[in-house]
């Protein structure tokens, strides 16, 4: 597979070489625990992925961007993720407009929310926020399907039919020892509604999102069922100086747990985030975020108080090629053997944009 995606690169960089962007991202992170401390951290209640990013200077990915605009207002997008373990397909579809219609099929991150649908260069802090990590991945809701979008005015509403792969809230698989059969793909349907307002210098940002999808699990837990999450979401700006946004989203999970006992299984959890960004010039803009995950319980059962996460960020553009991250980040979200663990973090994060590229 790597060699067929090198392959596919080297062609279509020497076809079209103004269609490139090459984003290479490194990093330098420094936590109060142990890597092997930090790789048993869990979160009761949720899927956590494993946690590979160790202490010290990491190359985190190579992005690299292809697109190529057809006739008939059609484009094609792609972007590949290279990291020193795996290349993978991040993104790939195709979009055609029809007057105020946008048709999308392929493989790509869902429009839901607010950052759901950015990679993570475009973001201002280095990483996720916390709800999005426990609801979709550290990377987010991406699946293969087909999405239409409409503007009219002030108003953008959506629809997309998704295979449902994620595997931290949906999932399909067939688990063959409890006698659980295969779902039927597409099994994940998502909806939005967004308004954008503008008010002299202000703009005001609205949404709401709903995602509906079937629930499997084969690892600590055996789980078949259904998910629905509900998402909100807001942003303020102004003067291109100042933005204030958040994000909040509950998740419903209903079905039968099989392991570790058999029993009926109602999941009810909810998290929200919100963060402020003010550019002090064009070059340096400084941030603070607040995450909370406000409610975690199992079949009526509390069984986790408030998870927090508290996060300062300063971002410096030197030249329009490079982006300099600052961040600290105080956790006090997750256990490790069994025990609460809050730990700091620090982490400093070079971007480089080549090619066409915005930040």
């Amino acid at each position: 597979m790597v060699r067929v995606l090198t392959v596919f690169l080297c062609l279509f960089m020497f076809a079209y070489p103004e269609e490139i962007s090459i984003i290479p991202d490194f990093s330098y992170i420094y936590r109060d625990i142990s890597d092997r401390k930090y790789e048993n951290l869990e979160v009761p209640g949720f899927s956590l992925e494993e946690n590979h990013k160790e202490n010290g200077f990491r190359l985190n990915y190579v992005e690299i961007k292809l697109n190529y605009h057809l006739p008939y207002e059609t484009t094609f997008y792609s972007t590949f993720h290279i990291t020193e373990e795996q290349t993978e397909i991040d993104e790939i579809y195709l979009r055609k407009k029809i007057q105020n219609l946008s048709l999308k099929g392929g493989k790509f991150r869902s429009s839901i929310g607010i950052i759901n649908s950015s990679h993570q260069h475009f973001w201002f802090f280095s990483q996720i926020p916390l709800i999005y990590q426990l609801l979709f991945s550290e990377h987010g809701l991406t699946e293969k399907g087909v999405g239409i979008e409409g503007r009219f005015n002030m108003l953008t509403a959506g629809a997309e039919i998704l295979n449902g792969e994620n595997e931290i809230s949906f999932g399909y698989q067939a688990i063959d020892k409890y006698g659980i059969d295969e779902e039927k793909r597409p099994s994940l349907y998502t909806l939005y509604l967004k308004t954008d307002l503008n008010v002299g210098r202000q703009k005001y940002h609205f949404g709401i999102s709903y995602l509906k999808g079937k629930r499997r699990k084969n690892e600590d837990e055996v789980i078949s069922g259904n998910t629905q999450i509900y998402g909100l979401e807001f942003m303020f700006k102004k003067d291109k100086k100042t933005k204030i946004q958040g994000e909040y989203f509950f998740r419903e999970i209903k079905g039968k747990m099989y392991y570790p006992s058999y029993q009926n299984l109602s999941k009810k959890q909810s998290g929200f985030y919100i963060q402020a960004v003010h550019y002090l010039n064009k070059k340096t803009g400084i941030g603070l975020r607040y995450d909370n995950i406000n409610r975690n319980k199992i079949n009526g059962e509390k069984i986790t108080q408030n998870l927090e996460k508290y996060s300062f960020c300063v971002n410096y553009l030197p030249v329009d090629h490079i982006k300099i991250r600052i961040g600290y980040i105080y956790n006090n979200y997750g256990k490790i053997d069994s025990s609460k663990k809050d730990f700091n973090e620090f982490i400093a994060e070079i971007t480089l944009f080549l090619g066409k590229h915005k930040h």
